[in-house]
């Protein structure tokens, strides 16, 4: 059974407990336009990175789908990043974020881990271009 006003009774089929959804959430579920909230989202997004988005604007003009990665491509469009240092990012709107996917593992140290660092630059002082086996490789 379901009901209609301003709020959506969901139907009463029983769950696994043999209890309805709206019984299991305790109250009615909001009627809403999930579209419209949406659009909203995504109005509050680009209101908030112009910079950005003229970015991707650009961007869309000489990369397919405006990156290199289509993972990174989502919708209305990818904030741009200008710096990241640990876990924190920065984008070129001055927003920051908290990293919380560490570039999907390759960032789990942070994006500037000192270690690392220190690592690519001594191999870098020894040359990088020697096309040829380099005793460090093993290490």
């Amino acid at each position: 059974m379901t009901t209609r006003d301003a709020t959506t009774t969901v139907p009463s089929s029983p769950g696994v407990d043999g209890t309805s959804l709206s019984a299991r959430a305790g109250r009615p579920i909001p009627d809403v336009d999930l579209d419209a909230l949406v659009a909203a989202a995504h109005r509050n997004y680009r209101d908030r990175r112009p910079r950005s988005a003229a970015a991707d604007e650009r961007a869309r003009r000489v990369l397919p789908g405006g990156n290199t990665r289509s993972v990174l491509d989502f919708r209305p469009f990818p904030f741009r990043v200008a710096t990241a240092s640990a876990a924190e990012i920065a984008d070129i709107d001055g927003l920051t974020y908290v990293d919380l996917c560490g570039n999907f593992t390759a960032g789990l140290l942070g994006h500037t881990p000192s270690s690392v660092r220190d690592a690519v630059l001594a191999s870098l002082a020894g040359g990088w271009a020697v096309g040829a086996a380099r005793g460090r490789e093993m290490e």
